[in-house]
This record gives structure tokens, C-alpha cells and sequence, in this order.
């Protein structure tokens, strides 16, 4: 019996089942979302716990959801495996609000896994405090993205060799406005991540790990901030502009970096006009600080200088002490004291025993604080030298001007 030849419509046929059974192969091999569906804490792996009645995360690019309407703080636990998630959305969506925890044991990892090349995304969307706890891989980029107000924060350790974390207030990639209050992050683990930090319209909380920014660069836009209130020794390089997160209903900032406590011992590169402060405390950078712009002194505590800066463009004291421990800790611009610093401390500027300041000093009035002054002696031992000169444009407080 002769073969039967295959005509073009039986060779069409057969391409199209060819290519239809490569889509539904390839449907299933691709990333499979889901949300929670339970009000109670369990385990990932439960696949009841999901709609749809599937344990997602197991594709890069997976999204997933932690979005159930919950009436308790919840706890979800990675088990068993590592999960995967391109996005991740946590948030409860209706009032009284709680907080979700994602947590991990066994050793599994949370990994950060977006589509193809694009970065892994975190989306926090509710107004209460949640955590995720688990352990952190970017296996491409991470963002994490919130515009409510509340503190979200980050525990678990994240890693990640030449990859980068970024922190915003956009809504699922949309760009939001700066409003005051919106975009807390706590950042505490370990984390070994080192292809660096982008911080932009949202404040970043270090509290307990000098690594807490991993190892890269930290690049803080206007508008963000970088805010640590603990003895912290932070050896990241940063570039900062602006004068920092909106932390008050009535526009307080405290600047780029706010140091309560704590030392920045890496460079600081203002790649515009910036401010640097605290509300208590003191805070000390030791790096370099550099660029041509004017570096401005924000809040009530004291910040200390104590490299020899290159920055050109004048420091301005809008408020609390400024201390110089280096000759050329002010850089090469005038030192002006801005009138009406509101502390008990009053707005000044501190030299330390040993130093000479070549800056010329602008004085307005009503800057001093009571037994003060506006310029004052901060060292033990060693003269304190202000070579450049003196402009008064008004009478003192009662502490006088020196």
C-alpha cells in the first residue's frame, strides 16, 4: 500500500496542534499567582489557603497576594521550599485594619523574582504595620513601594550579589507625590545585598545592623531619607539631595540624613542642594562630604564635621548646633545662622579645642541660646580659631553672641 502523501492542509493541522500544545505546556510552566483566602495564620504550602487552590510562588514572576480581609495579626509562613514572587501585594483591605507577618522556617528563602530581567516588587497597601521577617533573595532587583502611613518593616536578612534594592512611594510602578508621613520603612537584618540603594519620597529606619543598607552605594532623592536614631556606624558611600522625607502633618524635614545617633563614616556627595539634621542627639559624619552646592543644617540636635569637606557652597543653620571637628569640616563656603531657631538650644555654631575655621560667619539676630551664644567652644583642650570674618545683622539672645 502506498504512503499516503500529507497534504498542506494536514501539514497546517498538524503545526497548529504543534504550537497550541506548546502554549498550554508553556501556560503551565509560567508563573501562577495567588491570594490568601484564609482569616487565620497558616502555611504557605497549604494549598487551601489559596485561590486558587494551588501554593503559588513556585515561577519567577509569580504574584501573589496577602490581601484577605483579617480581623487578628496574621502570620504566613514560608515552609517546605523557597517561593518565588515577581509581585508581592500585602495589605488587609478593610477596616479595623491588622497587619500581616511573612514569615519563613526550615531554611526557605522568600526570592525576590520578577519577569525575565525585570525587578522583583513589594506593594504594602494598607495603613498598619506589617513585616515581612523571611529571609530575602534578589534574584533580580528588589523594589518595595508604600504611600501610606505606617512603618513597614524588613527583618529578615537580604541578599543579593550586584543587585539593587530600591524604596518609593509609587503604586504598583505609578508615580505618587511626596505627602507628609506616607512611606515608612524599617530596615534591620544583616543584609549582604551590594549593587546598592535608591531612596526616593519615603523614609528608611536603620535601627540595629550597621549593614542594614547592604554594601553598595546609597543614593537618596529629594524628598527621601535616610534616618537612624541608634549608635550605628554606617560605612555606606551616599549620594543625597533635598532636604529630606516630610516627617510632620505641618512639613517638618529633618534632612537627607537624619542622625539622631549614629555615624555616616563613608563619602556624602550632594548631587544638589541638601540638608543633613536630627531632633535630638548627635549625629556625626565622618566621610567627606562633597559637591557644589550648599549643605543645610536641619532640627533641634547637634551634627558634627569631622573630615576635611570639599563641599563649596556655604552651610546654612536653620536650627540646633552645628560642630566643627576638622579646619575645613564647613568646607570653603560662609557659615549663616538662620534667625528663629525654635529649641532651647538655640541655633548656633561649635568649634572644637584645636580647630581653625577660615569660612566667614553670618549672625542675624535672635539665634542664641540663654548662656550659649551663637559661636561656642566645644572642645576640652586646644584653642578654638575662627580666622574668616564676622557679619552681625542684629542684636543676641540672651546668651550674647559668643
Amino acid at each position: 500500500m502506498k504512503p499516503i502523501k500529507p497534504t498542506r492542509q494536514s501539514l497546517t493541522l498538524a503545526a497548529t496542534a504543534t504550537a497550541l500544545a506548546f502554549v498550554v505546556s508553556s501556560y503551565s510552566a509560567r508563573a501562577a499567582g495567588g491570594s490568601w483566602n484564609v482569616d487565620a495564620a497558616g502555611t504557605w504550602s497549604t494549598t487551601t489557603n489559596w485561590t486558587p487552590a494551588a501554593a503559588p510562588g513556585t515561577t519567577g514572576g509569580d504574584v501573589v497576594n496577602l490581601g484577605f480581609n483579617i480581623t487578628a495579626a496574621r502570620i504566613v509562613t514560608i515552609d517546605t521550599t523557597n517561593r518565588n514572587v515577581g509581585d508581592l501585594n500585602i495589605g488587609d483591605p478593610t477596616a479595623t485594619l491588622f497587619g500581616y507577618t511573612l514569615a519563613a522556617s526550615g531554611g526557605a528563602f522568600l526570592n525576590l523574582d520578577g519577569t525575565g530581567t525585570s525587578a522583583g516588587t513589594v506593594d504594602f497597601t494598607a495603613a498598619i504595620a506589617n513585616t515581612i521577617s523571611a529571609p530575602i533573595t534578589l534574584v533580580d532587583n528588589g523594589v518595595f513601594r508604600s504611600n501610606v502611613n505606617a512603618v513597614m518593616t524588613l527583618s529578615g536578612a537580604i541578599s543579593g550579589s550586584g543587585k539593587t534594592l530600591t524604596f518609593n512611594n509609587d503604586t504598583n510602578g505609578t508615580s505618587n507625590a511626596a505627602v507628609a508621613l506616607q512611606g515608612q520603612f524599617s530596615v534591620t537584618g544583616a543584609n549582604t545585598y551590594s549593587g546598592g540603594t535608591s531612596i526616593s519620597d519615603v523614609r528608611v529606619s536603620v535601627a540595629t545592623s550597621p549593614s542594614a543598607l547592604g554594601s553598595g552605594n546609597v543614593t537618596i532623592a529629594s524628598g527621601g531619607q535616610v534616618f537612624c536614631a541608634s549608635l550605628l556606624t554606617l560605612a555606606n558611600n551616599f549620594s543625597i539631595a533635598g532636604n529630606g522625607w516630610v516627617e510632620t502633618s505641618t512639613g517638618q524635614p529633618f534632612g537627607a540624613l537624619r542622625l539622631d545617633n549614629g555615624t555616616i563614616s563613608g563619602t556624602v556627595t550632594m548631587t544638589a542642594a541638601a540638608a543633613v539634621g536630627n531632633n535630638s542627639g548627635t549625629g556625626t559624619i565622618s566621610g567627606v562630604v562633597s559637591g557644589s552646592f550648599a549643605l543645610t543644617k536641619r532640627g533641634a540636635g547637634r551634627i558634627t564635621l569631622s573630615n576635611a569637606n570639599t563641599f563649596n557652597g556655604g552651610v546654612t543653620i536653620t536650627n540646633g548646633i552645628l560642630q566643627l571637628n576638622n579646619n575645613s569640616a564647613a568646607g570653603s563656603g560662609t557659615i549663616a545662622l538662620a534667625a528663629g531657631g525654635s529649641n532651647t538650644g538655640g541655633t548656633r555654631v561649635a568649634i572644637n579645642g584645636g580647630v581653625t575655621i577660615a569660612n566667614n560667619v553670618t549672625i542675624p539676630s535672635t539665634t542664641g541660646a540663654s548662656g550659649r551664644g551663637n559661636i561656642e567652644y566645644a572642645g576640652t583642650t586646644g584653642a578654638a580659631t575662627l580666622n574668616g570674618s564676622i557679619s552681625i545683622t542684629g542684636g543676641p539672645n540672651a546668651g550674647g553672641h559668643i
